[in-house]
């Protein structure tokens, strides 16, 4: 039984192989499972990406790296085409459908300049990551638009511009109910935002959020108004950013929140400046890597 069991699984495995399609500059590989990956190289390639022209089987996981340039939005330059034939009933159950963008490497590292519109036609996904990228044209509004909803979205490496009240407009992230690991996740790490905060409401449309990742992204200000509509979320991590205090009732209304880490802050010492303390005991909030304040003589507490 095991024999005819590795015997269809290899057969599978090698038809697909065989069977893969890909445009110019994009490759297929099985090396990452047995649904695979198709990359394409940006340097290569030629937009728009299209989808008949990826076959057996369909592009469930895509990465086009070395960008350095535009993601353009009108046709007959668009990045994607096609892409709203996409069918999740051909969805392989063991991988999430998802989308990777890397920029090229050197110093400075390659930037995408992403717009309303680039991504039209993406609905299907639930994974975006957008690695070591200058966003330079930032997030603009409603950018994620097009998209709907996504399980991931990650930013990392790189910069941000720009954000705008509305970069999540008619946007949301959403913890599954189909993937176990698909978690609900904002994960923005080693990316630094221009101006150090986010502009006023730029979290205010992910209303179902679970977590929020903020790592290393020079930020030095925080609106106490930052998470405030995000009722749904349950862990917030907020490290190795230059803060010196944390805004009064930034953490008010988030009746869901469970778990937050502070670690790595420029976070000054005084009673005022501590009162988060007292909220995470009285509702029950885990802290985790503790936060370190600064006293005025450069002493640690």
């Amino acid at each position: 039984m095991n024999i005819l069991v590795y015997f269809v699984g290899f057969l599978t495995l090698f038809t697909w192989r065989a069977q893969a399609a890909a445009p110019t500059g994009c490759t297929y590989s099985t090396d990452t499972g047995s649904r695979g990956l198709y990359t394409c190289d940006f340097t290569v390639m030629t937009l728009p990406a299209t989808y008949s022209t990826f076959t057996s089987p369909i592009p469930q996981r895509l990465k086009i790296r070395n960008i350095n340039g535009n993601l353009p939005v009108t046709s007959p330059t668009k990045s994607f085409n096609g892409f709203n034939s996409y069918s999740t009933a051909s969805h392989d159950s063991d991988y999430t459908a998802y989308l990777e963008l890397e920029c090229s490497t050197g110093s400075p590292t390659g930037q995408a300049i992403i717009s309303t519109g680039t991504f039209l036609q993406m609905s299907y996904l639930e994974e975006l990551h957008i690695r070591n990228c200058r966003l330079t044209n930032g997030l603009p509004e409603y950018v994620f638009s097009d998209i709907q909803s996504l399980n991931i979205l990650t930013i990392e490496g790189g910069s941000i511009a720009a954000t705008s009240a509305d970069s999540m407009a008619n946007f949301n992230i959403t913890v599954s109910s189909t993937l176990s690991e698909s978690r609900g996740v904002l994960n923005f790490t080693n990316v630094g935002v221009t101006g150090g905060t986010f502009t006023a409401g730029f979290f205010f449309h992910l209303t179902t959020i679970d977590t929020i990742i903020l790592d290393n992204n020079g930020l030095t200000s925080l609106e106490a108004s930052t998470f405030s509509q995000n009722t749904k979320l349950r862990r917030l991590i907020l490290r190795n950013n230059p803060l010196t205090s944390i805004p009064n009732n930034l953490f008010s209304g988030l009746d869901a929140l469970t778990y937050v880490e502070l670690s790595g802050l420029s976070l000054s010492c005084s009673c005022e400046n501590v009162w988060f303390i007292k909220h995470f005991l009285d509702n029950n909030i885990t802290v985790g890597d503790g936060a370190v304040c600064s006293m005025s003589t450069n002493g640690k507490k």
